[in-house]
């Protein structure tokens, strides 16, 4: 989740470059379009991380209720 936020805001502040230069040479000014609310950022974070937990909680359970010998056994 972190490295989505940072890839994103990154590629916000890059096109906001390239946007910006085209505007500047026809004289509108700087454009801005990478924004990142503090409250927006935490609930990405606990929303990944959340999708993190609960996706490796199902097999880690599922993995429990099997003996060893069975799981070395599968083909």
């Amino acid at each position: 989740g972190i490295l989505g936020i940072v890839i994103g805001f990154a590629g916000g502040l890059f096109l906001s470059i390239i946007l910006s230069v085209f505007s500047l040479i026809k004289g509108v000014g700087f454009v801005d379009i990478s924004y990142l609310p503090f409250p927006f950022l935490l609930v990405i974070v606990l929303l990944s991380l959340f999708v993190g937990i609960t996706t490796g909680m199902y097999p880690a359970r599922r993995a429990t209720q099997i003996s060893a010998l069975d799981a070395l056994r599968y083909e």
